[in-house]
Protein backbone atom coordinates (compact mmCIF):
# COMPACT_ATOMS: atom_id res chain seq x y z
CA UNK A 1 0.00 0.00 0.00
CA UNK A 2 2.90 2.34 0.79
CA UNK A 3 4.25 1.86 -2.75
CA UNK A 4 0.91 2.83 -4.29
CA UNK A 5 0.63 5.96 -2.15
CA UNK A 6 4.17 7.05 -2.98
CA UNK A 7 3.63 6.36 -6.69
CA UNK A 8 0.41 8.36 -6.79
CA UNK A 9 2.07 11.22 -4.89
CA UNK A 10 4.99 11.34 -7.37
CA UNK A 11 5.28 13.56 -10.44
CA UNK A 12 4.84 10.59 -12.80
CA UNK A 13 1.92 10.94 -15.20
CA UNK A 14 -0.25 7.86 -15.09
CA UNK A 15 -2.86 7.16 -17.73
CA UNK A 16 -4.68 4.33 -19.42
CA UNK A 17 -5.88 4.32 -23.00
CA UNK A 18 -8.30 1.57 -24.00
CA UNK A 19 -10.19 1.07 -27.22
CA UNK A 20 -12.60 -1.59 -28.45
CA UNK A 21 -12.62 -2.46 -32.13
CA UNK A 22 -14.42 -5.05 -34.20
CA UNK A 23 -12.30 -7.48 -36.16
CA UNK A 24 -13.02 -10.43 -38.38
CA UNK A 25 -11.39 -13.74 -37.45
CA UNK A 26 -9.88 -15.22 -40.62
CA UNK A 27 -7.75 -18.06 -39.24
CA UNK A 28 -7.04 -19.61 -35.86
CA UNK A 29 -4.39 -22.05 -34.68
CA UNK A 30 -2.94 -23.19 -31.37
CA UNK A 31 -0.40 -20.35 -31.55
CA UNK A 32 -2.55 -17.40 -32.59
CA UNK A 33 -4.98 -15.88 -35.06
CA UNK A 34 -5.14 -13.91 -38.27
CA UNK A 35 -7.59 -11.03 -37.98
CA UNK A 36 -9.00 -8.49 -40.42
CA UNK A 37 -9.50 -4.93 -39.20
CA UNK A 38 -10.30 -1.50 -40.58
CA UNK A 39 -7.68 -0.10 -38.17
CA UNK A 40 -3.89 -0.23 -38.16
CA UNK A 41 -2.67 -1.95 -34.98
CA UNK A 42 1.02 -1.40 -34.15
CA UNK A 43 3.29 -4.43 -33.80
CA UNK A 44 3.82 -5.25 -30.14
CA UNK A 45 0.36 -4.07 -29.07
CA UNK A 46 -1.04 -6.25 -26.28
CA UNK A 47 -4.74 -6.87 -26.05
CA UNK A 48 -7.65 -9.09 -25.15
CA UNK A 49 -9.29 -10.91 -28.06
CA UNK A 50 -12.86 -12.13 -27.59
CA UNK A 51 -14.66 -14.38 -30.10
CA UNK A 52 -18.24 -15.68 -30.01
CA UNK A 53 -18.72 -19.14 -31.55
CA UNK A 54 -22.18 -20.72 -31.56
CA UNK A 55 -23.26 -18.46 -28.69
CA UNK A 56 -20.20 -19.19 -26.50
CA UNK A 57 -17.64 -16.47 -25.86
CA UNK A 58 -13.94 -17.42 -25.92
CA UNK A 59 -11.14 -15.02 -25.05
CA UNK A 60 -7.39 -14.80 -24.64
CA UNK A 61 -4.59 -12.29 -24.21
CA UNK A 62 -2.68 -11.64 -27.45
CA UNK A 63 0.23 -9.68 -28.87
CA UNK A 64 0.29 -8.22 -32.41
CA UNK A 65 3.16 -9.68 -34.43
CA UNK A 66 2.28 -8.17 -37.80
CA UNK A 67 -0.13 -5.73 -39.37
CA UNK A 68 -0.31 -5.25 -43.13
CA UNK A 69 -2.53 -3.11 -45.30
CA UNK A 70 -4.38 -5.30 -47.83
CA UNK A 71 -3.56 -3.94 -51.32
CA UNK A 72 -6.63 -2.73 -53.19
CA UNK A 73 -8.95 -3.21 -50.19
CA UNK A 74 -9.17 0.36 -48.93
CA UNK A 75 -8.29 0.66 -45.24
CA UNK A 76 -8.41 -3.10 -44.56
CA UNK A 77 -5.54 -4.55 -42.51
CA UNK A 78 -4.52 -8.14 -41.82
CA UNK A 79 -3.40 -8.42 -38.21
CA UNK A 80 -1.44 -11.44 -36.99
CA UNK A 81 -1.62 -12.06 -33.25
CA UNK A 82 0.03 -14.64 -31.01
CA UNK A 83 -1.51 -16.02 -27.85
CA UNK A 84 0.29 -14.98 -24.68
CA UNK A 85 0.93 -17.43 -21.90
CA UNK A 86 0.24 -15.21 -18.91
CA UNK A 87 -1.71 -17.91 -17.06
CA UNK A 88 -3.11 -21.38 -17.67
CA UNK A 89 -5.84 -21.26 -20.30
CA UNK A 90 -9.37 -21.41 -18.93
CA UNK A 91 -12.30 -23.44 -20.25
CA UNK A 92 -13.27 -20.63 -22.60
CA UNK A 93 -9.76 -19.87 -23.84
CA UNK A 94 -9.33 -19.35 -27.58
CA UNK A 95 -6.22 -21.56 -27.37
CA UNK A 96 -8.31 -24.44 -26.01
CA UNK A 97 -10.97 -23.82 -28.65
CA UNK A 98 -8.35 -23.88 -31.44
CA UNK A 99 -6.77 -27.05 -30.06
CA UNK A 100 -10.16 -28.76 -30.13
CA UNK A 101 -10.98 -27.89 -33.73
CA UNK A 102 -11.22 -30.85 -36.08
CA UNK A 103 -10.14 -30.50 -39.72
CA UNK A 104 -13.79 -30.13 -40.70
CA UNK A 105 -14.74 -28.26 -37.50
CA UNK A 106 -17.31 -25.52 -37.15
CA UNK A 107 -17.01 -22.13 -38.76
CA UNK A 108 -15.56 -19.25 -36.86
CA UNK A 109 -17.64 -16.59 -35.19
CA UNK A 110 -17.68 -12.88 -34.57
CA UNK A 111 -14.59 -11.39 -32.98
CA UNK A 112 -13.95 -8.37 -30.83
CA UNK A 113 -10.58 -6.80 -30.09
CA UNK A 114 -9.75 -4.87 -26.96
CA UNK A 115 -6.21 -3.47 -26.82
CA UNK A 116 -4.61 -3.86 -23.43
CA UNK A 117 -4.58 -0.53 -21.59
CA UNK A 118 -1.19 -1.36 -20.11
CA UNK A 119 0.76 -1.28 -23.45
Amino acid sequence: MTYVKSFLASDVDLGVLARDMSVRLLEISRGGCLLESSHFVPIGTLGALSVVVDGTEYDDQVRVVRCQLVPGAGNTHRVGVEFLTLHLPGDRSLRRYAAGLAADGPGIGQAGWRPNPMD
